[in-house]
């Protein structure tokens, strides 16, 4: 979702604004996807990506994937969420830090 907007400022030839009403602007993070509009088997040119949705987590970077679910738990249960990374053959290291 985040290559939507970088797409349509580019669609429509306008600048991303660095101030709206005073205050400064956080840079995008997605990139414009038009490079596909009339090569749609081209490489994507991203090589990493974070996401976060409610508490999980994903890290993409050059073809591999991986992630950490969190379970969430309904409080009348009494139990505390639980987070758990999901390795397996989608492992991938960063130097001496594993992911």
């Amino acid at each position: 979702m985040n290559d939507i907007t970088p797409t349509i400022y580019d669609i429509l030839d306008i600048e991303y604004p660095k101030v709206v009403n005073g205050f400064a602007q956080d840079a995008m993070d997605g990139i414009s996807i038009t490079y596909t509009f009339d090569r749609p088997q081209a490489e994507g040119q991203k090589k990493t990506q974070f996401f976060d949705v409610m508490g999980s987590r994903a890290i993409y970077h050059d073809g591999w994937m991986d992630g950490w679910h969190l379970l969430l738990v309904p409080e009348f249960l009494g139990l505390q969420g639980r987070q758990d990374w999901n390795h397996g053959t989608q492992r991938m290291t960063f130097g001496s830090y594993i992911i």
